[in-house]
């Protein structure tokens, strides 16, 4: 995965709504711009510690892109 470090973490606060996250999202993929190695694959992980989010970003990641 050349992608790989270009990796972002944010710790949001409970009361961070569904709009937060997905404005990070977008403005990590856009701070990203081409340096990631295509095809792009976005994986997000949320809850649990960083290793938790860590590893459901990792699983989200890796999953079969036939998979929805």
């Amino acid at each position: 995965f050349g992608s790989e470090n270009m990796s972002r973490l944010k710790m949001f606060t409970p009361s961070a709504s569904k709009e937060d996250i997905i404005d990070f999202i977008v403005e990590t993929a856009s701070v990203a711009g081409s340096n990631p190695c295509p095809p792009i694959v976005v994986g997000v992980g949320i809850g649990g510690d960083f290793e938790q989010c860590a590893y459901l970003a990792k699983k989200a990641l890796c999953r079969d892109l036939s998979a929805r």
